[in-house]
């Protein structure tokens, strides 16, 4: 008989507020601290958040409405650099391996080549070794679209993964998202009694994973230091490959969404991908609220004291950009166009410039 094995009792991610009553907007750091909390190890989602830098981004595509705005992948020129970052603060040494059958674009593979193969054993017999070890593994795609997903299982000896998926209980047809694999939202198979989804062929939805290796020791000084140095840059890069970012992107968006002949309501599948866009825009804003704690909790450790003024000011003004956009959310209607409000893109260079100061 086929091996199943299946590590119970990971705490499941969503979009929804299950996390103390918190919306987490952001599949990786999410699905991370799910992990390391079942492996023993308490890391909040701001924190993971603000390590990885995600907390800070604003990212836009520069030739069309793209759905993947949003992935923490698309805000650096190493799209493997975030969760780097996330990892090493988590005190975790890490393997990526990468899905060379993906469509991989000649920019990013240059980052990416050492990391990639195809072979489906491979990929198999290193979740199994993983899951049997009672780690699960974080990987990317399997169910939803390419974002984070944590597996926690396999059955029929690996020809079946388990796991949890932001995006599961979305992919039906009362939701704005679609269903169909060709539309590379690629839907759960079924479902475990625990609610982990079932995913078959999953080589083929698959993008890449991470297995998790040693923990080590981790400094907290010097992640808030190394992060803290890292905003400004975040905030003031204008691109990434075909992507424009930062102070840039807020430029971009607010202009883009200020044309209404991009909103017409004689092309409701346009309407709608528009407005998934504009979401994800302000989710990423929004975002900054936990970007916020993460730099008031620098201010707070003692290797701070002397700037503790200037960290918490930005994280002020982090705060105040996450509530402009929570307050956007609820003025904007179903396909409203959003103006730019006059006290809204700088406070970003303003956070940045107090940054800069340290």
């Amino acid at each position: 008989m086929a091996k199943k094995n299946i590590i119970d009792g990971v705490p499941k991610v969503a979009f929804a507020p299950i996390h103390d009553g918190q919306f987490e907007f952001t599949p990786f750091p999410s699905c991370l601290k799910s992990v390391l909390k079942h492996l023993g190890y308490t890391y909040s989602y701001h924190y993971l958040l603000g390590a990885s830098g995600a907390a800070f981004r604003l990212v836009w595509h520069s030739r069309k409405w793209e759905g993947g705005n949003v992935d923490i992948a698309f805000m650096d020129e190493d799209p493997l650099k975030p969760f780097r970052r996330a990892l090493e603060a988590a005190g975790f040494t890490y393997e990526f391996l990468l899905n060379g059958a993906w469509a991989w674009d000649s920019g990013r593979k240059r980052y990416l080549e050492g990391f990639m193969g195809t072979d489906e054993e491979t990929f198999g017999a290193k979740i199994i070794e993983s899951v049997d070890s009672g780690k699960p593994v974080i990987a990317f795609g399997v169910v939803g679209p390419p974002e984070a997903v944590i597996i926690t299982g396999y059955d029929d000896g690996g020809e079946i993964l388990i796991g949890w998926s932001m995006f599961q209980e979305h992919l039906d047809p009362s939701h704005d998202i679609s269903v169909g694999d060709e539309d590379g939202m690629n839907p759960p198979a079924g479902f475990e009694e625990s609610g982990y989804f079932r995913q078959t062929d999953w080589m083929k939805r698959l993008m890449g994973m991470i297995v998790l290796k040693e923990k080590t020791e981790v400094d907290l000084a010097d992640v808030y230091r190394d992060t803290l140095a890292w905003i400004p840059a975040i905030i003031q890069s204008p691109t990434a490959h075909e992507y424009y970012t930062g102070i840039r992107a807020y430029d971009e968006y607010a202009n883009k969404m200020s044309q209404d002949d991009e909103f017409t309501a004689a092309d409701m599948s346009a309407l709608s991908e528009r407005k998934m866009v504009h979401y994800d825009a302000m989710t990423m804003i929004a975002e900054r609220g936990g970007g916020a704690e993460f730099v008031r909790e620098a201010a707070g450790h003692a290797a701070f004291a002397g700037v503790r003024d200037d960290l918490n000011q930005a994280a002020d003004a982090f705060a105040k950009a996450a509530e402009q956009m929570r307050g956007g959310g609820r003025s904007q209607g179903k396909y409203g166009a959003m103006r730019r409000p006059k006290s809204g893109p700088p406070l970003i260079p303003q956070s940045g410039e107090n940054l800069s100061r340290i």
